[in-house]
């Protein structure tokens, strides 16, 4: 399979039409309890266990109520075995895009828009100090 990959642009778009709402609350309690005062001084397993909770969380308000999680080391979503694999660099925003893909599939654009619309919410400080390398948001 090809994995055509959007351009800043088209997710900029995308995003003007992505509704996110019925994850959002999740995202919040997920935040408060893991992530305010805990998330900087967090060691790597701690940060795995968390974002495993984070798509507990989402995934039980969602169409895909049962998306298991494994470590390993790239980011990335199996259909096959409907889990996402998390790897050693823990980012909120790479697990907000693989449960991306788990409930709204393939589609790298769906993805990117579903995860950037809600770290773009939940995460306001910290999305203002990422920049665009290609289509992913990256520290600067």
């Amino acid at each position: 399979m090809i994995i055509v990959y959007p351009t800043k642009k088209e997710i900029e778009n995308a995003l003007l039409t992505t509704n996110v709402e019925l994850y959002l609350q999740a995202v919040r309690d997920w935040k408060i309890k893991y992530y305010n005062k805990k998330w900087g001084n967090g060691l790597e397993i701690y940060k795995i266990v968390a974002l495993t909770e984070l798509v507990k969380s989402i995934s039980s308000v969602s169409t895909n109520k049962y998306i298991k999680c494994v470590y390993g080391d790239e980011y990335h979503y199996s259909i096959a075995h409907n889990t996402i694999m998390l790897s050693s660099n823990p980012s909120i925003l790479s697990t907000l895009h693989e449960i991306g893909h788990a409930i709204w599939g393939n589609s790298e654009i769906d993805a990117c828009r579903f995860s950037i619309a809600i770290f773009k919410q939940i995460f306001p400080k910290e999305y203002s100090r990422l920049i665009w390398v290609g289509h992913m948001l990256k520290q600067k």
